[in-house]
């Protein structure tokens, strides 16, 4: 049974990884202000060179020079390249549920300082809403899980919080 969560959970990347460490699935919502490493950006900490080299580096970083983005940002960037698609995850009694969305694996970077890699590969689900808003998500689902499944998932949450 996966775990599912707002982003006051969502947001704290200790909580995401004690759910994996208990072998659980997630699909959490996370803040706008969430920072991640955008897909296929490798990271490791650099040692400095030379004998006064100083403190031990403790950062991580991109070995390509990106640095981490906030899913906000990322979104609206994928937004404008017209990276979404329509996907109807339910069927309502006034007619089919659907927004534009997007999936993506990414790595949380947050606490990348003090020797900390970023953290494992997760999905990053990114709803547009009809306002103009965006939503988030971080799911741990398998990667041969498929889009709609992702999506519905994130969205049985608010079956949730209606029942509550």
């Amino acid at each position: 049974m996966p775990v599912l969560a707002d982003a006051g959970y969502g947001d704290s990347r200790d909580f995401r990884e004690g759910l994996r460490k208990r072998g659980l699935k997630y699909s959490l919502g996370i803040s706008s202000q969430t920072s991640v490493c955008k897909p296929g950006t490798q990271v490791k900490v650099r040692n400095k060179k030379g004998r006064s080299a100083g403190r031990p580096r403790t950062r991580a970083n991109a070995t390509d020079g990106s640095k981490p983005v906030r899913v906000h940002v990322l979104a609206q960037e994928l937004w404008d390249a017209g990276s979404f698609r329509n996907i109807c995850w339910r069927m309502n009694s006034k007619g089919p549920l659907e927004a534009d969305l997007t999936v993506l694996r990414v790595q949380s970077a947050k606490r990348r300082t003090k020797k900390m890699p970023p953290g494992q590969e997760e999905w990053l689900i990114i709803e547009h809403e009809k306002s103009g808003d965006f939503k988030y998500y971080l799911s741990s689902m398998s990667a041969r899980s498929t889009f709609k499944s992702r999506v519905r998932l994130a969205k049985m949450r608010w079956h949730v919080e209606r029942d509550y």
